[in-house]
This record gives C-alpha cells, structure tokens and sequence, in this order.
C-alpha cells in the first residue's frame, strides 16, 4: 500500500450488514430487484453477489488493489512478524524490512515488479 494514500471517493463503502439483510430477504422470497431498491442498493451487485455466496465465494467488500504484491494476510503476518521482532530488542530497519518482503516473495513464489528482483529488497512502500 501507498505510504501517504489519501481516498479521494467514497464509493463502494456500503456495509456488508446491508447486503447480508438485503440477500435474506431475497432468500425470504423477495425479487432482488425489490430487495435491493429497499435497501438503497444496485440490483446488479446485490446478484452479483448472491452468485458469489452459492458458489462459496468469500465477499469481498470495495476496490482490489491492482499492483498489490502480497494478500491482506500475508501483508498482516509479515508486519506481525516485524512487531514482534521489535518487542524482542531485535528491531529491523528499513532497508532490512524491505530485504525481508523481497525474501517473503520469493519464498511464497509470488509475482513481483522487476526492480524487486534487480534490487533484491522491496520498495520503500
């Protein structure tokens, strides 16, 4: 993620608790149209939705980021593991975290910008 990324919309922010009532009420019997005009909701995504959920999908709220390298997981265990590396006295720097993201990658087999592996560190976002 982007150091200093400021949101400049606020789309795709509607709560997942709204989608959950509007998908039980078309389970209840109600169209999805009706159920998403109730709820203030776009019909296509409320079906888009409701496809995802019988094909055992995850949902998954807003925007993806398109040049992400690592998951949302593997981003949390890696800072995780930084933290409790710090709560040791055995503090990385910078350019150490860095090396340590590039090795990550690697290690998970994961698709990578270029300058990564010309580098052999990540960079400094």
């Amino acid at each position: 993620m982007v150091r200093n990324y400021q949101r400049k919309t606020e789309r795709a922010e509607v709560p997942q608790e709204l989608y959950n009532t509007a998908m039980q009420e078309v389970d209840s019997g109600k169209t999805i149209r009706q159920a998403a005009k109730d709820h203030g909701l776009c019909h296509v995504n409320l079906h888009r939705r409701l496809k995802k959920r019988e094909q055992g999908e995850a949902p998954c709220m807003g925007y993806s980021k398109h040049a992400q390298v690592f998951s949302q997981h593997q981003e949390q265990e890696l800072a995780r593991y930084v933290t409790w590396s710090a709560e040791l006295r055995y503090g990385l720097t910078p350019v150490e975290v860095r090396q340590l993201a590039y090795q990550c990658g690697e290690k998970f087999a994961i698709r990578m910008p270029l300058s990564w592996s010309e580098n052999r560190q990540a960079g400094e976002d």
